[in-house]
């Protein structure tokens, strides 16, 4: 019964979150025009700013560092 939405980058993913409710959220995180952690950052700040609950954000990469998964 579930549906999927897929945006090319970043700013597409915000202004996709800007029209639609998710139940969760699956970010890569190497997007290009804005990368999956800031795109994350700047939907919970929206989340915030409207008193919405936080949508679970699964992050997913190809290519992931010890860094990178710290970071994320």
């Amino acid at each position: 019964g579930y549906g999927c939405d897929v945006v090319k980058d970043g700013i597409e993913a915000l202004a996709q979150f800007q029209k639609k409710q998710y139940e969760m959220i699956l970010m890569d995180i190497q997007l290009p025009r804005m990368d999956g952690v800031e795109t994350v950052r700047e939907i919970r700040r929206m989340e915030q700013e409207r008193g919405l609950p936080r949508t679970p954000i699964i992050a997913v990469t190809a290519f992931a560092m010890k860094d990178d998964e710290e970071k994320i």
